[in-house]
């Protein structure tokens, strides 16, 4: 596994659109274990692809809470199906460290991906 480098704010290639991936490879699985090294080297919950400046279709997540155990996720291609409810939360994002703030978001939602 290797750490790489979190783009952050103002750099233009965070602005690009994600492709999808069309097969899922020793690649994608290698690239997927550095995302989850960098974002757990980080300190982050969440990183997607382009924030290391990579445009294929990925998020890794931990879904753990902070009294147990980590429960890593890997999304390729997700695409959010559904959405209810509204809920206000306060983020951080690794792209744009130091700072935080309210965000508005679905309180549920419903999300199709390759695991």
């Amino acid at each position: 596994m290797a750490r790489l480098e979190v783009l952050t704010y103002p750099d233009e290639r965070l602005a690009r659109t994600a492709l999808p991936v069309e097969r899922v490879d020793d690649d994608v699985r290698a690239f997927i274990a550095d995302l989850f090294e960098t974002m757990h080297a980080e300190g982050g919950v969440g990183l997607a692809a382009t924030q290391v400046g990579d445009l294929r279709r990925v998020v890794v997540l931990d879904c753990g809470d902070d009294e147990g155990e980590p429960k890593p996720l890997a999304l390729v291609n997700p695409r959010i199906v559904e959405r209810e409810g509204e809920i206000v939360w306060n983020e951080g994002c690794l792209s744009v460290p130091g700072v935080s703030a309210d965000v508005d978001r679905a309180e549920r939602i419903v999300v199709e991906f390759l695991d």
